[in-house]
Parts: structure tokens; C-alpha cells; sequence
């Protein structure tokens, strides 16, 4: 994306990664920044939604004050995937497994707060099962799956794509057709999973 804004504003576009917090040390960085339109925050679900009304009393800026949305630039659909030993393969399946084996399915997510612990969340109160959550440092948590440290999670296709492509995917359906094209060994979910993405979105 800084490339493409350096290309059509003629000037050069910075990217500092500050990660962290859910992004509120970036969102923060932004919000105490010189209000000159020349500071954007790549911000997301986290940042924007979950963290900020989690953490109202803690977090140190006011995301309807500080920061003024410009634009949401996508949308990445979320996936459950599973260790590859865990024997399911649809999201059906694994829906059964979570109720036939109550609090001994344990799922991952990058922290409390995430979009990933949050789709875990609506899952488990859709299907109403007893799963164990293992909160993991952001990358460490696809590493606990595919060394089943943990046995599923709901992860970004992105983020999941090996699994995806090595057939380990129960994949709740997306809002996107392209998404469909990205995990093609994935069976469509039925109910009563909901859909489930992160919006990335750009404020000032």
C-alpha cells in the first residue's frame, strides 16, 4: 500500500511499524502525532474496535477525538484450521468433535483481545462447547498448532495458508469469493457458524 500511496501523491510514504498491545502502541503514536493529515494509522478490528472499548480505561487516546477515519482498505477472511492430527476436516466436524470432547479442545489466539480470540468466542457461544483458550504471542501461535501444542484456531487466510493448502482447514464461509479461490480444499461451514474477517482501515 506505501508504494502505491508514494506512487499517486508523488512523494515518499514512510511505513513505521510500531506492533504491540493489540496496535494500541501504534494507534497511540498516531493519536499523539501533529493533526497535519501527514500521519495515517494502519489500524484494524483491534485497534479500532475490540481494544478500544476492552480497554477503555486504560488505553491513553480517544478513538473518536484522536483519530479521524479515512478509509477502510480491505477485508481478510477468517478461517478455522486445525493441527494436522487433530482428525476433523469440515467445520462440521469439528463442531462435533468441541461437543463430544467438552474443555479438552484447545484453541489459539494471538492475545485476548484479538479478532481470533474474539471469532472463537461467537463460535464457542454458537455451538455451545467448551473449549480451553491458550493466548500465544502473536506468530508462536501458528507454530503451537502445527506442532499441536494446541489443537485449532481461527486464523486470517493469509496467516493459514500451508495448512489451508495441506487440507487442514474447517473453513467458515466468507464474505468473499476470493477467498474461496485461496482455499479451494476447504468445505463450505454449515450453520451455526457466522461469517468472520478483519477490516484493516486507515484514520488520521
Amino acid at each position: 500500500m506505501a508504494q502505491r500511496l508514494t506512487t499517486a501523491l508523488g512523494q515518499q510514504v514512510v511505513v513505521d511499524n510500531r506492533g504491540g498491545a493489540g496496535g494500541n502502541i501504534g494507534a497511540e503514536a498516531v493519536a499523539k502525532s501533529a493533526p497535519d493529515g501527514y500521519t495515517l494509522l494502519m489500524g484494524a478490528l483491534t485497534s479500532h474496535s475490540i481494544m478500544a472499548t476492552l480497554e477503555k480505561g486504560t488505553i491513553r487516546y480517544d478513538l473518536g477525538k484522536d483519530l479521524v477515519p479515512v478509509a477502510v482498505v480491505g477485508s481478510v477472511p477468517l478461517v478455522w484450521v486445525v493441527t494436522p492430527s487433530l482428525p476433523v476436516k469440515t467445520l462440521q466436524e469439528l463442531v462435533a468433535y468441541a461437543k463430544a470432547n467438552p474443555g479438552k479442545l484447545t484453541y489459539a489466539s494471538s492475545g485476548a483481545g484479538a479478532p481470533q480470540r474474539m471469532c472463537a468466542e461467537l463460535f464457542k457461544l454458537k455451538i455451545g462447547a467448551d473449549m480451553i483458550h491458550v493466548p500465544c504471542k502473536g506468530g508462536p501461535a501458528m507454530a503451537d498448532l502445527v506442532g499441536g501444542q494446541v489443537l485449532t484456531m481461527c486464523e486470517t487466510v493469509p496467516a493459514s495458508l500451508q495448512l489451508i493448502k495441506g487440507g487442514s482447514c474447517a473453513r467458515s464461509r466468507s464474505p468473499r469469493p476470493s477467498a474461496s479461490r485461496s482455499c479451494p480444499t476447504c468445505p463450505r461451514r454449515p450453520r451455526p457458524a457466522s461469517p468472520a474477517s478483519r477490516w484493516p482501515r486507515s484514520s488520521a
